[in-house]
Parts: structure tokens; sequence; C-alpha cells
């Protein structure tokens, strides 16, 4: 479950599902002509729009290319990763406006084929403390057999969904039920960060306790307590190391073949 790796299907998938034209440019990096709404969601340009809407305008929405890579040589284009404000802004528009979905695989087929129901949910795992790290994972359960799956968005950014089922196509009732697969997963994560390296939290202790004791000096001969309790409360929320695991959203897929 790679950060970087992510960024990409996980930005082509978002702005395809939001009606965003979407040119790979290569494996690091992607053009995206936004539409008008995710322009405003994502941009933050609000008297931009305000403007060309009271003067009757046609605004028009920007054309960006998002990179993985810090290139200087592309100044045109925006380096993008998980933490970053580009990339906080879009998580905060999923979890606003679409939290939870279901879509189909469009498939054009002579015969009855069956798609399985699967349970997709993309989470960020935030590291803090010392130093912030902040990883999306996206997660498949198949609710057929139980099959879990990394990197599913990742996997299946080629093909082609929609809110209706494609013709000739059935599905059939889960045997895992939603909440039973929430569970799973959240055991698999779980999982997950007990395989962790969790020296940051030793560090970011032992950084916590040395600058409390630099702040404590410091202020040794004044009486200032209250800036004192104040600074004290701030050097926590700089380096007391935490761990968050936030769903951004998540729906069910059905796929044609299972275990793709």
């Amino acid at each position: 479950m790679t950060n970087e790796g992510n960024v990409i299907p996980f930005l082509s998938t978002f702005f395809t599902n939001h009606d965003c034209q979407v040119n790979t440019v290569n494996e690091d990096a992607i053009e995206v002509q936004l539409t008008e709404k995710i322009d405003r969601a994502i941009m933050n340009r609000p008297f931009y729009w305000h403007y060309i809407k009271s003067t009757g305008q046609e605004g028009q929405a920007q054309t960006l290319t998002f990179t993985t890579k810090n290139l200087e040589s592309r100044q045109a284009w925006e380096t993008i990763h998980f933490g970053s404000p580009r990339m906080n802004d879009i998580c905060e528009y999923l979890a606003a406006s679409s939290r939870f979905t279901r879509v189909f695989e469009q498939v054009q087929v002579n015969e009855q084929t069956l798609l399985h129901p699967w349970l997709n949910l993309n989470i960020i795992i935030s590291y803090k403390g010392r130093q912030l790290k902040e990883e999306v994972i996206s997660l498949g359960l198949n609710l057929i057999n139980g099959v879990i799956v990394e990197d599913l968005m990742e996997s299946i950014q080629s093909k082609q969904f929609d809110s209706f089922i494609s013709p000739h196509c059935y599905t059939v009732t889960p045997l895992i039920k939603v909440e039973s697969g929430f569970k799973r997963i959240d055991k698999y994560i779980d999982q997950h960060l007990e395989k962790e390296n969790y020296t940051w939290v030793k560090e970011s202790v032992l950084l916590l306790k040395e600058e409390l004791l630099l702040l404590a000096h410091f202020y040794k001969d004044t009486k200032k307590q209250a800036l004192l309790e104040q600074e004290i409360i701030e050097l926590h929320k700089r380096f007391r190391p935490e761990l968050s695991v936030q769903l951004i959203n998540g729906g069910i897929i059905y796929l044609a073949v299972p275990g793709n």
C-alpha cells in the first residue's frame, strides 16, 4: 500500500467520476480539464466565479496538470501528494458530497453475465508527530467470497461505470452483509497498522520532552504563567504522536470479473 503510487489512480478516478476530462501524461502526471463544479470546489477562487455570474459571462474552468514529482522545470505543473493543500481540498469535497455510492461496471455482452458485488472503501491514515505522513489506501472486499484486495481503484481505473446495470447482466444477493464487510476491512486495517514501524512515536515523544525542557528553562525566571501554559499546549499539538484513520468515501461496486 504505497503512498505516492496511489495518487494518480486516485485523482484519475475522482476527476473521471465527476465528469472532468482526464488525459494521462505519464505514470506520474495527468492533465485535467475541470468542470465548473469541481473548479468551484477545489480551486479556491470564489471571487472569480462571483464576478463571472454577476456580469452574466460564461466562466472558464481551469485546466491543470498534476504530477507526483517535484519538477522545477515544469512551472505550469502542480505537484500533488496526500497531505498537500489541493489533495486536502479534494478529500474534503469527497467527504462532503459523495460519501457512499453504488455503481455497475458497463460491459457489452450477449449472454447472462454475473456482476460480483464489492465493498470499496477509500481510507486516509494520518501519522502525526515529529513529521506528518498521510497514506490513502483503497480496499475492496468481495461480498460473495470474502476476498480482500488492495489498491482496488488502481486496478479498475480503466473500466467504465454507471448507476445502471448493463443489458444481460444480473447481480445476486451478497453472502456478506455490508455491516460485516466494514468489520472485516476494519480488522484488515488493524493488521496493516500492526506491521508499521512506530519509531516515529518514540522520536516524537523524545522531541516533545526536549522542547518542554527548553521551554521551562526559558520561562524559569519569569511570571508569565498564562503564556507558558499556552506554549505548552502548542508544543503538544505540534509534537504529540497521533494516528488517525478516516473514511474518505466508498461504495458498492459491481464487477464482471471477480478478483480483478
